[in-house]
């Protein structure tokens, strides 16, 4: 009922029962769903847990430089509790040794706001959006490290 009222943590909540199957069937496009509405709301638990369903391909295709961007804009931004911190520079760690070197450099080359529209629209990206990814009118997430 809290998650419906529009309460992050709770949405949170709702989403990792869909996710590991607790307490109901196991539907990774349900806890997407979830995890979306508080990402809408900023919440770092949201950017760290669509970062795991990106990584590892769970319910949508496995996208490591947005994993990648969503860990390290969650551990940068300082987003979420000491905790959900912690989890990000873990999955930002475990992502990173999946990636080569290079990749990891062209995501820090991506505009956050290209990150964030990716995963609002789940991918599915117009032109307008695709130009996103390099634009000069926005801060790379490199340049987070500076903010």
């Amino acid at each position: 009922a809290l998650a419906e009222k529009g309460e992050d943590k709770a949405m949170i909540e709702l989403g990792l029962m869909y996710h590991t199957g607790e307490g109901v069937k196991q539907d990774y496009g349900k806890a997407m769903d979830w995890y979306l509405k508080a990402f809408a709301k900023g919440n770092g638990d949201a950017y760290s847990n669509i970062g795991v369903m990106y990584r590892d391909g769970l319910g949508c295709e496995t996208n490591r430089p947005i994993a990648y961007a969503l860990f390290y804009i969650t551990h940068m931004r300082g987003l979420g509790s000491e905790d959900t911190q912690y989890r990000a520079g873990h999955n930002l760690d475990k992502t990173a040794a999946l990636m080569k070197p290079e990749e990891i450099e062209d995501t820090l080359k991506m505009t956050e706001k290209y990150v964030l529209t990716f995963v609002q629209k789940r991918g599915k990206l117009d032109e307008k959006d695709k130009a996103l990814k390099f634009s000069k009118e926005y801060h790379t997430l490199k340049k987070l490290a500076d903010l």
